[in-house]
């Protein structure tokens, strides 16, 4: 009887042995230091992936102030007013012309 409970703990312990080894190896190998060629190049690939999601970013709004600078270029001082009094005459005829305004005369 002896025997057989001394198997068994030898069974438990090579078992808990090999256990142990399959979880710490891989955890031990992922967080042990690397070398500082990988860490390098580790950043400077990071730092590349970065530069290129904020020049997307930015040349997204840049881009549309261009084109409303092109519009605006596009356009002569005397075309631009024009725009303005077309704009201002059209808001005075809805202004004037709404029941509020006709409400406030009587």
């Amino acid at each position: 009887m002896a025997e057989q409970e001394r198997t068994e703990g030898t069974v438990e312990f090579l078992a808990g042995l090999v256990v142990g080894l399959a979880i710490s190896i891989p955890a031990v190998a992922w967080l042990a230091p690397r070398g500082t060629d990988f860490l390098r190049e580790a950043v400077v690939q990071r730092g590349l992936i970065i530069r290129r999601r904020v020049g997307e970013a930015v040349r997204r709004p840049l881009e549309q102030v261009e084109q409303q600078l092109e519009r605006v270029r596009g356009e002569s001082v005397e075309e631009a007013l024009a725009e303005g009094r077309a704009i201002a005459a059209r808001r005075w005829r809805t202004v004037w012309q709404s029941p509020e305004h006709d409400e406030g005369r009587h």
